[in-house]
C-alpha cells in the first residue's frame, strides 16, 4: 500500500472530544483559536502551490531531496521545471482525508548555498513561479507558550527592572525576550541566509492537508516569532561550517497539552487499563490536525520542541504519549515526503524550567507510602499508590507536577537521535512560568543539534549528568560524568539536594543536604537522615527560586565557534539537570 493511502487510513478520526489541559493556565485554546477558513469547492481544487511552498522560502539540501507540492483539479497533470530539468508531479488525493487533490514532486539533490533559485510548476495552461528560493536545513519548532513566547517589540525590555521590581510588564509575565530591542535590530543581519515561517494558529476536529503562513526574511518577521526558535537557528547558522541557509517554521499554542500534537495513531499507543494509561478511545489531535499535518509534505532536518506544561498532572502518562509522540511524526514525516525526510530525524526539546517562588522548598518533606496524600496528581488518583507513582514516587505531583514532567523528558533521551536542553535555572524574578531569558534555551538546544543532526559532539561532549551515588564513611556521594575541562563547579553550602532516610522515629522523609564539600568530579553531602535510602536533586516545580543562573551545580563547555554573545547568562555554563538515584 502507498505512504499516502497508508496515512489515509491511520489518520482517520471520529469529532473531536477535547481533552482538556490542567490549571497551569486559564486560557482554554478552544476559546480563543480560530476553526479553519471554509473553502468553496473551486477554492479547494485550484492550481497553486501548497502555504508552506512559497517564494523567499529554504528548501531542504543535499544529500535529501526538497519536496515541493500544491493543490490541483482531479485528473490534472502537472509539471515542475527546476534548473532545466521537467519532472513530472505525482498527482493524488491529499494526505489528510482525501478530499482534495495535490500534486508534488521531488526536486533533484540540490546542494546547500546562497543562490536564489526559481522554479516553474505548469498545469493546464497556467504557470506558476517562485524566485528567492535557497537550499539548506529546514527545522521545524513546536510546543505551547514557552515555544510561542515571541521576541517582543523593540521598547518593551527594561534592563533597570531586571529585577521585576515593576512585576506588572510583558518581560515579568509574557511576551518581551531579555535585551529584545537589540535582538530585533541584530535580525536583519540575518536576512542573507535565514527565512522563518510562521503556521497560523487554528484547531481542528479533522486533519486538513494545508496550513497558513508565508515565508518571511527575519528582519520582516521581526519580534512576533518565537524567540526560541529564533536563538536556536540563529546560533546554528553562526555554527555550521560552511555556513549554510536555515529555514524556521514555528507551530505553537499556548496552554497545550501533547494530546492535541499527537495523531490518532500516537494517541492509541499508550492506550491501556492502567491509572496512567492513556484511556481507550481517548480522541484529540486538534493541533496535529490544523498545524502539522499541512507540513508533512516539508523534508526537514528535525525538530526543537518546548512543552509539557500541561501535562504537568500526568508525567507517568507523558513517559509514554511523547516517545510516541516523536516517533509518530518520524514516521508520519518520512513516508509523506517520500522518504526524503530521514525516518529517524533528530528531535530536541527543553526540559522545563523552574516555575516559582522556592519559598516552601525543601523543608524535610515526609514520605509514606502506605498512606500518600490525595494530591499525588490526576495520572495516579484516586488511589495513589507505589505502583502507580514509583518506588520512590518519582511519578507524583504533590503540588511539584514538573518534577515528574522533568523525569519523563529525561526518560525520553532513551529514545535514539534525541537531545535535551536542561534550562531549570533560567527562572524570572517573578516566578512566572515564562521566562524572558530564551537565549541560553536556544543556546543549548542548539548545541545538542550540532551533535546529533550535524556530527559536532564536541560542541555537546559537555553534558553534566549523575552518574551514581554512594554512601561512604557516614556521608553521600554524587559522581557526575560529562564535564568540561574545568571540572565541577559547585556552590558549598547551596540547597538542592534531599536524602530519603528516617527523620523521626519510622517516619521517612526527604531531608535537605546542603552541598557539604565537592571536587573536580563528585559533590558530598553530609547532613543525612537515619538509614539513607535515595538521594534526588532539584527535586521542585520551583527548585532555584527565582534568581537566574544560580544553580548549585555547573560545569563549563566549550564555547559555540562564531556564535553570538549572550547579554543575561554565561552561554558556556550548563547546570547540572534533576535527578534521582538509589544508595
Amino acid at each position: 500500500m502507498p505512504p499516502t493511502e497508508l496515512f489515509l487510513l491511520l489518520s482517520a478520526a471520529p469529532a473531536v472530544t477535547s481533552v482538556a489541559p490542567p490549571a497551569v493556565t486559564t486560557t482554554n485554546m478552544h476559546d480563543w483559536l480560530p476553526a479553519p477558513p471554509v473553502s468553496s469547492g473551486a477554492a479547494t481544487a485550484a492550481f497553486r502551490f501548497a502555504a508552506a511552498v512559497g517564494s523567499g522560502m529554504v528548501l531542504a539540501a543535499a544529500p535529501k531531496q526538497a519536496v515541493v507540492w500544491g493543490f490541483c483539479e482531479a485528473g490534472a497533470s502537472v509539471d515542475v521545471v527546476f534548473r532545466g530539468q521537467t519532472i513530472r508531479a505525482t498527482v493524488a488525493p491529499d494526505h489528510a482525508t482525501g478530499a482534495s487533490t495535490t500534486w508534488r514532486a521531488l526536486l533533484p539533490a540540490t546542494g546547500a548555498s546562497f543562490e536564489n533559485h526559481s522554479l516553474e510548476a505548469r498545469s493546464g495552461g497556467r504557470t506558476l513561479r517562485l524566485s528567492d528560493v535557497l537550499f539548506g536545513e529546514v527545522w521545524v519548532c513546536s510546543g505551547q507558550s514557552n515555544m510561542q513566547y515571541p521576541l517582543g517589540t523593540p521598547t518593551c525590555w527594561n534592563a533597570t527592572n531586571v529585577n521585576c521590581s515593576n512585576p506588572h510588564t510583558k518581560q515579568c509575565s509574557f511576551g518581551c525576550t531579555a535585551d529584545a530591542g537589540a535582538e530585533i535590530a541584530s535580525m536583519a543581519d540575518f536576512d542573507g541566509g535565514m527565512r522563518l515561517f510562521q503556521v497560523g494558529r487554528m484547531s481542528s476536529k479533522t486533519p486538513l492537508p494545508d496550513v497558513r503562513g508565508e515565508w518571511l526574511p527575519p528582519s520582516k518577521m521581526g519580534g512576533r516569532f518565537s524567540a526560541t526558535c529564533w536563538f536556536f537557528g540563529r546560533d546554528l547558522y553562526s555554527v555550521l561550517s560552511p555556513t549554510v541557509p536555515i529555514g524556521l517554521i514555528e507551530s505553537d499554542v499556548g496552554g497545550t497539552p501533547d494530546e492535541h500534537w499527537s495523531s490518532p495513531d500516537a494517541l492509541r499507543a499508550c492506550e491501556g487499563p492502567r491509572p496512567w494509561d492513556m484511556p481507550p478511545g481517548t480522541v484529540d489531535s486538534v493541533l496535529w490536525n490544523a498545524m502539522v499535518v499541512g507540513l508533512l509534505r516539508t523534508t526537514i532536518s528535525g525538530v526543537a520542541w518546548y512543552q509539557g506544561e500541561n501535562n504537568a498532572a500526568e508525567p507517568r502518562r507523558y513517559s509514554c504519549s511523547f516517545p510516541a509522540m516523536i516517533e509518530d511524526w518520524r514516521a508520519k514525516w518520512h513516508a509523506l515526503t517520500d522518504n526524503a525526510t530521514a525516518r529517524h530525524f533528530p528531535f530536541g526539546w527543553a526540559q522545563l524550567n523552574s516555575d516559582g517562588t522556592g519559598r516552601q522548598d525543601y523543608t524535610n518533606r515526609t514520605f509514606n507510602p502506605p498512606h500518600p496524600p490525595a494530591n499525588c496528581g490526576r495520572g495516579c488518583a484516586p488511589a495513589c499508590s507505589s505502583e502507580c507513582l514509583g518506588r520512590y514516587h518519582e511519578w507524583g505531583d504533590y503540588g511539584n507536577g514538573f518534577t515528574g514532567l522533568r523525569y519523563a523528558q529525561s526518560a525520553a533521551l532513551r529514545v535514539r537521535n534525541t537531545f535535551q536542553a536542561v534550562i531549570i535555572d533560567t527562572p524570572v524574578a517573578t516566578g512566572s512560568i515564562h521566562s524572558p531569558f530564551k537565549q541560553p534555551v536556544g543556546r543549548r538546544l542548539a548545541r545538542g543539534a550540532l551533535a546529533v543532526a550535524y556530527g559536532r559532539k564536541e560542541l555537546h561532549a559537555v553534558d553534566p549528568v549523575a552518574t551514581g551515588a554512594v554512601l561512604r564513611a557516614g556521608a553521600v556521594e554524587i559522581s557526575v560524568g560529562g564535564l568540561g575541562r574545568g571540572g565541577l563547579i559547585a556552590e558549598i553550602g547551596a540547597r538542592g539536594f534531599e536524602v530519603l532516610g528516617n527523620c523521626s522515629g519510622p517516619t521517612l522523609c526527604w531531608m535537605s543536604s546542603p552541598i557539604s564539600a565537592a571536587s573536580a568530579d563528585a559533590v558530598t553531602l553530609s547532613a543525612l537522615p537515619a538509614q539513607p535510602r535515595a538521594v534526588r536533586y532539584l527535586w521542585y516545580i520551583d527548585a532555584v527560586g527565582v534568581h537566574p543562573f544560580r544553580a548549585p551545580i555547573y560545569t563549563k563547555a566549550l564555547p559555540l565557534p562564531g556564535a553570538p554573545g549572550i547579554k543575561y547568562g554565561n552561554g558556556e555554563l550548563l547546570p547540572l539537570g534533576p535527578f534521582l538515584l538509589p544508595l
